[in-house]
């Protein structure tokens, strides 16, 4: 159970429906039950912000859409927990934001290591100069094509970029999230 901000204490149990006379928590309400091991008010968190986490990621991350998706359940998967690490600094959401931008900065940089090994090992298997085949240098293509935007920018733009035009944060929003 927690207490919403009126007082009223409200069930928080995976079974517990809501009913439409049951007001609606805060995020930090909802973060603070997380902390007590609530998993139906992560699942309300998850229900609230995963679609803008989400095309947020997209944006940030330049990576395939299922990759996408791991890097919000990871997201949350670190809201859940770390929800002591919020300090009511800026707002829930802008808290979720900053969990993501680290998300996605550490996939970043493994997917850079990754790719070389990969390169290197192509260099090995093909006798360093074998022809990529038609559907490689395509999704090659299409990678430069769809990322070329985003990659004139810095890492600190694109997150900036990602959490004001797609996150829908203000600048004191996007500031508290970094």
């Amino acid at each position: 159970m927690t207490t919403h901000k009126t007082g009223q204490i409200v069930p928080l149990h995976p079974g517990d429906a809501p009913t439409p006379e049951a007001p609606s928590l805060s995020d930090e309400a909802l973060l603070a039950a997380c902390s007590v091991g609530a998993t139906s008010a992560l699942g309300s968190l998850f229900d609230r912000h995963h679609a803008v986490v989400h095309r947020f990621l997209a944006r940030l991350s330049l990576t395939r859409a299922q990759d996408v998706d791991d890097l919000l359940q990871i997201t949350f998967l670190e809201v859940w927990r770390s929800p002591h690490g919020y300090r009511k600094q800026g707002s829930v959401k802008s808290w979720i934001f900053g969990i993501a931008i680290n998300v996605a900065r550490h996939y970043l940089r493994g997917e850079v290591r990754r790719q070389k090994a990969m390169q290197e090992f192509a260099k090995l298997a093909d006798g360093g100069g074998a022809r990529a085949t038609d559907a490689v240098a395509e999704q090659r293509l299409l990678l430069t094509r769809l990322g070329q935007a985003m990659t004139t920018l810095s890492y600190e733009r694109r997150v900036a970029v990602g959490l004001c035009g797609l996150g829908g944060l203000g600048g004191g929003g996007a500031a508290a999230a970094r």
